[in-house]
């Protein structure tokens, strides 16, 4: 229809991060307010989708895998029109290597919302299958996410502007890093650490996207 304007390519790349971080935030705050007691400072955010919780399957099915699944068509549009990151550019590697390890984070936190923890998601002995699965899922997903934010933003270096983004990424993988190995589930505040690691992680996800719908088009 005339008068209606369609999304561009380069469009999505600033919206689809931004899309996919209110539907996480979206399922938390719907999921949490229909979990009796739930604490969103004290809790883990995957507590709403354990074996058990009230709404486990509408928060892992239509909550945290529709995030991971907009998070990886955003990472489709980086490998359109990141500087490099065609088959066959030179000096690629770096590109090509953080977009594939970004992608297996999202891959693995779909897979771990499928194979959930157990109510509540804290060690406990007898803990099922299911239960220890999401646990090593969840535990590689941020390292690999961690590694591909660490290899894209030094790649991003030789971008048009890309000295900021390279600064920034290598700040927020020291900032997660540390949140990541303090993640101790008797901590009072394990629930806001965690939603403090995802928040640094996609605020980078969203300038990276914004940055790179800036440039020129570029041939390689």
């Amino acid at each position: 229809m005339a008068g209606i304007k369609t999304i561009t390519s380069r469009q999505w790349l600033r919206w689809l991060p931004v899309l996919s971080y209110l539907w996480l935030v979206g399922t938390l705050v719907v999921g949490g307010a229909m979990y009796p007691g739930y604490s969103h400072w004290g809790q883990y955010m995957s507590e709403l989708g354990a074996n058990g919780a009230p709404h486990q399957l509408w928060v892992n099915y239509l909550g945290f895998i529709p995030t991971e699944v907009l998070l990886l068509l955003f990472l489709q549009q980086v490998l359109l029109h990141a500087p490099g990151a065609q088959v066959g550019a030179q000096q690629g590697y770096g590109v090509r290597l953080g977009i594939g390890l970004l992608g297996i984070y999202a891959l693995l936190l779909i897979a771990a919302s499928i194979w959930t923890c157990d109510f509540e998601c804290r060690p406990v002995q007898g803990a099922s299958f299911s239960h220890g699965l999401h646990i090593t899922l969840g535990t590689f997903a941020y390292l690999a996410g961690l590694a591909g934010v660490l290899v894209l933003a030094l790649a991003s270096r030789r971008w048009p502007g890309g000295f900021m983004l390279m600064c920034s990424g290598v700040i927020t993988v020291i900032l997660v890093f540390g949140l990541l190995m303090n993640l101790n589930p008797q901590l009072p505040a394990v629930g806001a650490m965690q939603r403090l690691m995802e928040s640094l992680l996609y605020l980078w996800f969203i300038l990276l996207g914004y940055q790179l719908s800036r440039m020129p088009q570029r041939g390689l």
